[in-house]
């Protein structure tokens, strides 16, 4: 799987060490993140066995399409190149052809490319994605855990419906999880203050690559929604 260091950091970075390469830092940000989404097809393999689920906060499109306005030089916004599942009034869910040489999210033409409907989208990518994790692990306790994976799907076991139940999960209360970055997912309970707390502090005392949300998303009815205590 592709393993990429944020850009943003190496940005960063890269300025820290020589500000007076500000725009020739910023270049190469834009060039990488175009590359990165307008990848060369013969690079990428487009096959059923490599498509991966990919959460994000809706912003990410609202992003995009300013990339694109800015690549294109167009007046008016761009329509979002890639297919997109409501996840809640937050979160959506994306679909990535992840594999050793590149990545690149996935458009509607490509899924009707594989044949497959969209309906059956989500149940192959989850599929493919179980299949390739390692074993999950849990750090915490009852009050806060952390959930441990690959180090770059921890955010898509929100969409893995089996294993977010009360016997995995002997929280106070609903079942609440932060996800504050691709990596990282935070789970305690709508109950718990302590541990609602601690997982606050813990995402605004931290600086996040690939950030996704502050906010908490509740467990009801095996879906997710905001949580507002």
């Amino acid at each position: 799987m592709v393993q990429n260091q944020s850009h943003s950091w190496k940005a960063y970075r890269q300025y820290s060490n020589d500000p007076d390469s500000l725009h020739e830092t910023i270049g190469k940000y834009v060039d990488s993140l175009q590359s990165l989404y307008s990848p060369n097809e013969s690079e990428t393999n487009l096959s059923v066995e490599n498509l991966f689920p990919v959460i994000k906060h809706k912003k990410y499109i609202t992003e995009i399409q300013r990339l694109q306005k800015k690549f294109d030089s167009a007046e008016e916004t761009a329509a979002f190149p890639y297919y997109y599942e409501q996840l809640n009034a937050e979160l959506v869910v994306l679909y990535a052809f992840d594999s050793e040489k590149s990545m690149s999210m996935a458009q509607l033409k490509d899924i009707e490319a594989l044949g497959l409907h969209p309906s059956q989208l989500r149940k192959v990518a989850v599929g493919n994605l179980s299949r390739y994790l390692p074993q999950l692990k849990r750090q915490g306790d009852e009050t806060l855990s952390m959930l441990i994976a690959d180090g770059n799907y921890e955010a898509s076991l929100l969409l893995f419906d089996d294993i977010w139940t009360k016997d995995n999960f002997s929280v106070k209360g609903d079942i609440v999880v932060f996800v504050p970055s691709r990596d990282v997912v935070l789970v305690t309970g709508s109950d718990d203050k302590d541990g609602l707390q601690k997982a606050r502090e813990i995402i605004q005392n931290n600086e996040w690559s690939y950030f996704i949300s502050a906010m908490a998303y509740v467990r009801k009815n095996n879906t997710w929604a905001v949580f507002e205590p």
